[in-house]
């Protein structure tokens, strides 16, 4: 029974994993669309 738990437990920690991944990858391109936007208005960072 306890093992079943743990097994539940660590599916659950893949889905958040894959969310999580997904999350920062939306975050990652928009962080590079708008540096790209800097870049364009003759910021440079």
């Amino acid at each position: 029974m306890r093992w079943r738990e743990e097994t539940e437990i660590g599916e659950d920690f893949e889905e958040i994993f894959e969310i999580g991944s997904l999350q920062a990858r939306d975050w990652l391109t928009r962080f590079r669309s708008r540096l790209e936007l800097l870049s364009q208005c003759g910021l440079h960072l």
